[in-house]
């Protein structure tokens, strides 16, 4: 029974982790620090969806071969 795992729910939750890190940082004074960290929150929920768009599209292609 093995699970296909999604790397796009991954990807989500390391920009989610990376927000909420922003976030404290912006609220301790920490500005640069925190504009990194929103700057590859940005970047992670865009690879999300990168890889949510090919998921799409083996799982469309999938279905078409059967």
């Amino acid at each position: 029974m093995s699970k296909k795992f999604s790397k796009s729910k991954c990807w989500m939750l390391a920009a989610l982790l990376m927000f909420v890190g922003a976030t404290l940082q912006i609220t301790n004074d920490r500005y640069w620090l925190g504009i990194v960290y929103f700057a590859a929150a940005v970047s992670f929920t865009c690879s999300a969806e990168v890889y949510r768009k090919r998921e799409k599209e083996e799982k469309q292609k999938e279905a078409d071969n059967r």
